[in-house]
């Protein structure tokens, strides 16, 4: 049989599944004497025959049939895990002019476990392409594997200040949520908080609730609330809400919980995530009339209300209003306006010495 026979029939036998008969033929043709080979001018895509491409010497770009048939025949013993072996028959094939083989190479030996090999044969390419962002991506996969997050963090600082790819961001991710150096994770929240975008909310979410499954309340609150600051999602709320409590910061909990839009106010889950932070926060009787908005919109919480701890009233009101002061300027601007009235809905008494406290506060107006 003639090799262009061979060839043929070893496409035909890889497309119908028969990869046993198909090495049979590409072996069988690589052992034919005389046949051309010029793996310096192989090419496996478009750029490379651009870049190969002269149209006074035609063979310098032709791809010869025993290189292609060495290449489908690696790859057939790759589809039959025999990877050694794959490895073995593309190795003729790799040369400096062809670096995409070289991330083939790369490729297969990280799949294999070889991790310094694949290491070694991706700076080889860094070598002839020093910004082949291929290289970066999958060096930051091998860096994420061997667990060595700074070096992960060198290689995104390399490409950086260009954008990162979508698979440099999710090495950034899986560093960000895995990393054991626990001491380097803020930088690369940092990072995550430069890329945050409509493309990469979705996954910084996941990355949000990754932190706080691991309880690292601290960076999921940080995290949380520069999410919260483009994205009013009740996920990021309720994330950033339960972290600033784990952390025993309930007036960053109100504060996010008292600027949410509007329709939020509309649930009685929202209400009683206030009461809850209310109390957290010793203000007794904000949280009392919380709970009790969260029960008019929402009765089916009555149950979950009444299984909480009970609150603590009868102490001198004035603390909690100047915390209120300080959490809501425009409550703050309604108490000026109508002291009686907006204290009632909170039945807190106006006493004379809260009236004098009331009137002495620069209250700003709200925006």
């Amino acid at each position: 049989m003639t090799p262009h026979t061979l060839y043929q029939d070893a496409c035909e036998q890889i497309a119908a599944g028969s990869y046993d008969q198909a090495v049979e033929s590409l072996e069988a043709l690589l052992k034919l004497p005389d046949l051309a080979s010029q793996p310096e001018n192989f090419f496996l895509d478009l750029e490379n025959f651009l870049a190969h491409f002269d149209p006074g010497q035609s063979s310098d770009w032709v791809n010869t049939l025993v290189d292609s048939a060495r290449l489908k025949l690696a790859q057939v013993y790759w589809d039959l895990q025999q990877g050694a072996q794959a490895l073995t028959t593309l190795e003729p094939l790799i040369n400096k002019k062809n670096l995409r083989l070289y991330q083939l190479k790369a490729r297969w030996l990280i799949e294999l476990g070889q991790l310094d090999d694949a290491n070694e044969t991706l700076n080889q390419i860094l070598t002839e392409a020093p910004s082949d962002l291929g290289a970066y991506e999958d060096l930051a996969l091998i860096a994420n594997l061997q667990k060595r997050s700074y070096r992960v963090l060198e290689i995104i600082e390399t490409v950086l200040p260009e954008p990162l790819s979508p698979r440099l961001f999710e090495e950034l991710l899986w560093a960000a949520a895995h990393s054991p150096e626990i001491a380097i994770r803020p930088l690369f929240i940092e990072l995550c908080i430069q890329n945050i975008q409509i493309e990469t909310y979705p996954l910084l979410v996941a990355l949000l609730q990754t932190l706080y499954q691991a309880e690292d309340f601290e960076h999921a609150a940080y995290l949380g609330w520069h999410l919260w600051q483009q994205y009013t999602d009740p996920e990021i709320m309720n994330i950033l809400v339960l972290s600033s409590l784990k952390q025993h910061k309930p007036r960053l909990a109100l504060e996010v919980l008292l600027q949410a839009p509007t329709a939020f106010f509309e649930q009685g889950s929202h209400w009683y995530k206030l009461g809850i932070a209310y109390q957290a926060w010793q203000m007794p009787y904000f949280a009392r009339a919380a709970f009790a908005q969260a029960e008019q919109l929402s009765p089916e919480l009555s149950t979950e209300i009444n299984q909480l701890q009970p609150l603590v009233l009868g102490q001198d009101p004035a603390t909690e209003v100047l915390k209120a002061i300080l959490l809501d300027p425009k409550w703050a601007q309604n108490l000026r306006q109508a002291p009686e009235q907006v204290l009632a809905e909170l039945e807190i008494p106006l006493s004379s010495a809260l009236k004098q406290v009331i009137e002495s506060l620069p209250i700003k107006a709200s925006d």
